[in-house]
C-alpha cells in the first residue's frame, strides 16, 4: 500500500506538503496562539487546548516559563511564543 503524505511525514519519510498537511498546520497554529494567549492560572483550558493539539501522551514536558512545569512524551515551550 501506497502512503499518503501524511503518513509519509508520521513515519519520518520525505513528503510533499499537501493540502491535509496544511490544513493540520494551520488548525496547530491556531491551537498554539490559543494557547499562548491563555491566561497561566487557567488550568483547564491549557489542558482542553492541550488534548486538543497532541491527544493522547506519555511524558510531555511543558515548560511554560517562570519555572513552572507540568508532566503530561514531548518537550513544549510556552514562553514567549509556543513551540512543539
Amino acid at each position: 500500500k501506497l502512503m499518503n503524505n501524511v503518513e509519509r511525514r508520521d513515519n519520518g519519510l520525505p513528503y510533499k506538503p499537501d493540502i491535509e498537511i496544511a490544513r493540520q498546520l494551520e488548525r496547530a497554529r491556531g491551537l498554539l496562539e490559543k494557547l499562548n494567549n491563555t491566561s497561566h492560572t487557567d488550568l483547564n483550558e491549557i489542558r482542553r487546548i492541550e488534548k486538543e493539539l497532541l491527544g493522547k501522551s506519555q511524558n510531555l514536558l511543558i515548560n511554560y516559563g517562570y519555572n513552572f512545569r507540568k508532566r503530561c512524551g514531548i518537550n513544549l515551550c510556552k514562553s514567549p511564543a509556543i513551540q512543539i
